[in-house]
């Protein structure tokens, strides 16, 4: 890279202290934004001498790098402004006409230059790179034009990687008002949000009014016999992940069933962790058991729909780390579980809210499959471009 180099250096030190009514914005890590710098509310001032700034600013056409902690993140300066690149960040002026800032971004990014950069940064930790050593990174150039043909099309993945981000975040900030909404606050008996034809207030009762609340158990892991068989035997480590769980990792058989103090679960049970990470939920949607790391919370028909019950995973969950947390291991009891209040609505109104949180909630999985995919996408068009 130093045969492309027209200027690089490692930025400013200062212990100054900061302030609005200083001269130069003191350019940092954090304002390196979708490969751009971008100037925040919070990007601090400070005063330098005139040969300071002349030494450190930066210029409309630079690529400024961090270059420890967070490396991998750069910005691409495409506007004028009175700032010094601080001592975190190395500052490169390139040829353009020999590469150009954009298709350096995505070599930056691409696995082939963090497999240099592994080779050459510094030993620790994290990674560390320095205004020298990060020069001795090695590129094959295609032409400007074809420079520009692989800057379009990565370009257009990451627009699409942003217009999907933008998917996903409006479905997740929908789903926390409405949550806010169609629930009542602490010590309401209504919610601000209502479907028509619902008038009647929300009852507060106990979890062990609507549902049944059941433990786990292992069978002997020295016995042969009680393993792998077709009973399907979730860990707290399964749960969290997903909101349907049909297939455990592993498996017990009938007889192991029988020798411990599992139970059989059936389908639309709420899968609920109570140790250690209290609270990740599931739902089972084909009959199981599990551990002893569950209270499993199994509705009673006509009672306690289960999404809606899905819907309140948070409350749970503070429930449970509250009233479990007085000990040195961490543990909510099935007892404790069976005492947690719980305000309702009739049934017919629970299900609506349940069915208006579960197509949300299949919104958000599908973008965020979506996203993964175009990341994915992006990746496998980096190990294919840069070579």
């Amino acid at each position: 890279m130093s045969d492309l180099t027209e200027f690089h250096k490692q930025g400013f030190y200062t212990t100054e202290s900061y302030d609005e009514s200083k001269k130069y914005y003191l350019l940092r890590g954090t304002d390196l934004t979708g490969n751009k710098l971008t100037i925040h509310d919070d990007t601090p001032k400070i005063n330098a001498s005139e040969k300071e700034f002349n030494d450190f600013k930066v210029e409309v056409g630079d690529v400024l790098l961090v270059r420890s902690g967070g490396v991998g993140t750069y910005g691409i300066v495409y506007d004028e402004v009175q700032g010094i690149f601080g001592s975190y960040l190395i500052d490169f002026r390139f040829d353009q006409t020999q590469m150009l800032n954009e298709f350096f971004g995505y070599f930056y990014e691409s696995d082939l230059f963090k497999q240099q950069l592994r080779r050459i940064s510094q030993q620790s930790a994290n990674l560390n790179i320095n205004a020298e050593n990060i020069k001795s990174i090695s590129i094959d150039l295609p032409s400007i034009e074809e420079q520009k043909k692989i800057e379009g099309i990565l370009k257009q993945i990451d627009n699409l990687i942003a217009l999907q981000q933008q998917q996903l975040d409006l479905y997740t900030k929908l789903k926390k008002g409405l949550l806010q909404k169609l629930f009542p606050k602490d010590g309401e008996k209504i919610p601000r949000v209502r479907f028509a034809d619902f008038h009647e207030d929300w009852e507060q009762r106990k979890l062990k009014d609507l549902a049944n609340v059941i433990g786990g158990g292992t069978p002997s892991t020295k016995i042969g016999e009680y393993w792998n068989g077709d009973i399907d035997w979730y860990s707290p480590v399964e749960i969290g992940k997903s909101i349907f769980v049909n297939h455990s990792q592993k498996r017990i058989t009938k007889l192991g069933l029988n020798k411990s103090s599992a139970k059989i679960l059936p389908i639309n049970t709420l899968l609920f962790t109570s140790r250690a990470g209290i609270g990740n939920t599931a739902i089972l949607k084909k009959e199981g058991t599990t551990n002893q790391g569950f209270q499993s919370i199994v509705p009673i028909k006509d009672k306690l729909d289960i999404y809606y019950l899905y819907s309140n995973s948070d409350k749970l969950k503070r429930y449970g780390e509250r009233v479990g947390g007085g000990s040195t291991f961490t543990e909510v009891s099935g007892k404790q579980m069976k005492e947690m209040p719980i305000t309702i609505p009739t049934i017919h109104e629970q299900k609506n809210i349940g069915h208006i949180f579960q197509l949300l909630d299949f919104q958000i999985i599908l973008q965020e499959n979506n996203l993964k995919k175009l990341k994915q996408l992006k990746k496998f068009l980096l190990q294919k471009l840069f070579i």
